[in-house]
């Protein structure tokens, strides 16, 4: 939108300090670069002050129609006041914006770590994980049917066990843990005792405490699942509105 207004604005204005044959307006492409560099705050009152310009220090569209004998013909000259208005509206709710939302980032992958941090396993969570298990597996097999899933989990939840906690953080985070639980196991695999106890400490103590090679193929293979996890929530959503509809 604002590179659109640009365009029409200030395309042709003559170049100076901001603006050159690299950064101006007279192209879209050209006006996305140079409000992109704008947001980052670098000299964009240079630019802002190229863009005012006004005669006598620009040729008017009169005087270019005049002399070149072109009634198509523009001149070069800004608008003082409406550079001030574009750039100063254009830097208040892009930059402020944007530093805004950067900061937001930083501040919820802060409390993320934090909160990983703050869940150190005990003695306590694995036995309330042993135990809650034994609830469930009443033959001492070690393995649990898959569709039991979540009912352990909210077990643990309740046991504000962060192996529990943790896995239900929301509902994408629980299909995304449920898609690493029974990837690459064969059609009606079980759940097993140590293998899904590996599964969900590493989900409460994080990747940074991996060596570096194994923490980026830990973080690949998290996305991965995240996106498995977001296709099979999409996927229940549309067959609860396929049920529902008549």
């Amino acid at each position: 939108f604002f590179a659109t207004l640009g365009v029409q604005f200030f395309s042709g204005v003559r170049f100076g300090i901001g603006l050159n044959r690299r950064n101006n307006f007279n192209t879209a492409p050209k006006a996305l670069l140079l409000l992109t560099r704008v947001t980052t705050g670098e000299n964009w009152e240079t630019v802002m002050r190229d863009c005012a310009v006004e005669y006598p220090y620009c040729t008017t569209t009169a005087e270019a129609q005049r002399v070149l004998g072109d009634p198509l013909a523009i001149g070069d000259c800004g608008s003082t006041v409406g550079s001030y208005l574009f750039f100063d509206l254009f830097f208040l709710l892009g930059a402020n914006l944007l530093v805004n939302l950067f900061v937001a980032v930083l501040l919820e992958n802060f409390f993320n770590f934090q909160m990983q941090d703050s869940f150190v396993l005990s003695e306590e969570h694995l036995s309330s994980y042993q135990t809650r298990w034994a609830e469930l597996d009443t033959n001492c097999k070690g393995v649990l049917p898959v569709g039991r899933f979540r009912e352990f989990i909210e077990m643990l939840y309740r046991d504000r066990n962060p192996l529990g906690i943790t896995v239900l953080a929301s509902e994408l985070k629980f299909r995304a843990v449920r898609m690493e639980v029974i990837s690459n196991k064969p059609e009606g695999a079980e759940l097993v005792f140590s293998d899904l106890l590996v599964t969900l400490g590493l989900h409460v103590v994080g990747s940074h405490g991996l060596p570096y090679a194994d923490m980026l193929k830990r973080q690949e293979e998290l996305s991965q699942y995240a996106r498995l996890g977001a296709v099979s929530k999409l996927t229940h959503v549309y067959r609860s509105m396929s049920e529902v509809s008549p």
